[in-house]
């Protein structure tokens, strides 16, 4: 059920940008980018680095769209994503310091739901 939940995400996503709306199209880049992360972790051993990597571009297009914009928490919950795709890809330092850089930030604005994912 991935690619169908992939495949809805992806036509919300078009109707946004169509639309002009930047908020929403983050929040559907970051479901996107979380999709792909917990999709990716039935995928082979061998092409995990792979799958984990494609959640990139939507995690780079969101936190542009966030700083364009000045949405502060959203920008916190695209880095927390961000610190699971290195910690998957076994680069902890990266991934340490990308959590502790962006907690308080999330502790104050973000979503209590990508709090606690934070501290996973």
């Amino acid at each position: 059920r991935w690619e169908e939940a992939k495949q809805i995400l992806q036509v919300q996503l078009a109707r946004c940008k169509t639309a002009g709306q930047p908020l929403y199209t983050a929040w559907i880049l970051l479901r996107l980018a979380l999709l792909l992360l917990d999709s990716s972790s039935s995928a082979e051993k061998k092409h995990k680095n792979q799958s984990y990597a494609n959640a990139l571009p939507y995690l780079m297009e969101c936190l542009a769209i966030c700083d364009e914009h000045r949405q502060d928490g959203l920008h916190a919950t695209a880095m927390t994503i961000m610190a699971q795709v290195h910690l998957r890809m076994n680069r902890v330092d990266p991934a340490i310091a990308m959590i502790e850089a962006t907690l308080p930030n999330l502790l104050q604005k973000g979503h209590i739901w990508f709090q606690a994912y934070a501290y996973l």
